[in-house]
């Protein structure tokens, strides 16, 4: 009975000491709880940086549909330049008004492109 005792209680000694220590468990304690916060961490600026860049994107558009606006009031007032020199003026050749239509007809047609690709980028 002795020996049976003194038997289990080695093996139990023996298991006992093979297992981690109260130092290793709390390390990896630590270390998981670490891990997760880092992860959190990460977590939450991968977030800051898709509003940012949400916040970015919005700004642009914003900026896009101003250009178009300012692109078409310069656009009006070359029409309106068209029209002007499609007019009777003294003392102007008929080739000079032709010179004239063609440069303002130009100007518009940058315009409208303009236009376009500025619309093309909202759109994107």
């Amino acid at each position: 009975m002795k020996r049976t005792f003194t038997t289990i209680l080695a093996a139990s000694l023996f298991l006992l000491s093979c297992g981690p220590s109260k130092e290793q468990i709390e390390a990896r304690e630590k270390a998981k709880n670490d891990s997760i916060a880092e992860a959190a961490k990460a977590e939450l600026l991968n977030q800051q940086m898709e509003a940012q860049a949400e916040a970015d994107q919005a700004a642009n558009q914003e900026v896009l549909k101003q250009q178009v606006i300012e692109l078409k009031g310069q656009l009006a007032a070359a029409e309106a330049k068209l029209d002007d020199i499609n007019g009777i003026k003294l003392l102007r050749t008929p080739e000079e008004k032709q010179q004239q239509i063609a440069d303002q007809t130009v100007i518009i047609e940058e315009l409208k492109k303009q236009i376009e690709d500025t619309q093309k980028q909202i759109t994107e």
